[in-house]
């Protein structure tokens, strides 16, 4: 096997937390340049779309979105009963989050906003519920169900409360759970590669 290939290899079982890593990057960066930003006044998704900070979300989340994809594909898939095709639309809709234009003041645009966000949280909920429903592994079934009941509680809130002043609070809880998840399931197929 080619070195190349062998390197590949051996990235696969970290590609998830490499995907959590670059989207931390991101959010640092827009910290870092525009600490103002974060007020709470917008959700951090609408800022991935602003010309002065669309490219450091446009390029990291869809450099975050490929890695996980990665490693869904090529490590996840191979240890536990994953739903490839739901992660694959979930992170397509991830990354159209940061690329399709967003006008807060225009009713079309914030429609399309929220269905791309949406799609995206709660199709990724359901691919974690997926797998958990199919993992023997009993920590990983608790750990993973528990991520999804909150998560789509957490979802369900924002739809009803649009403009409550927690909203930056609820976005942010979803996206470390799915982060959360990634890294809990990640370590653990590492330390147990035939997991199932």
């Amino acid at each position: 096997m080619p070195a190349a290939k062998q390197l590949f290899h051996k990235y696969l079982p970290y590609a998830g937390l490499v995907a959590v890593g670059l989207e931390w990057l991101a959010v640092g960066l827009f910290y870092t340049f525009y600490p103002h930003s974060f007020s709470g006044d917008h959700p951090i998704s609408y800022y991935a779309t602003l010309p002065a900070t669309r490219a450091i979300f446009t390029v990291f989340f869809t450099l975050a979105a490929l890695s996980f994809l990665v490693y869904v594909h090529g490590h996840l898939a191979k240890q536990l009963e994953t739903p490839v095709k739901l992660f694959t639309l979930s992170m397509v809709s991830f990354v159209a989050v940061a690329v399709v234009p967003y006008n807060p003041n225009e009713n079309t645009s914030v429609i399309i906003h929220k269905a791309l966000a949406y799609i995206f949280a709660l199709t990724f909920m359901v691919g974690i519920g997926m797998t958990a429903w199919r993992a023997e592994n009993k920590k990983l079934r608790i750990f993973s169900l528990g991520v999804v009941v909150i998560g789509i509680a957490l979802c369900v809130i924002m739809a009803l409360f649009q403009d409550s002043p927690y909203f930056l609070f609820f976005e942010l809880t979803v996206g470390l759970l799915g982060q959360a998840w990634i890294i809990g399931v990640s370590l653990l197929t590492i330390k147990q590669p035939q997991i199932k």
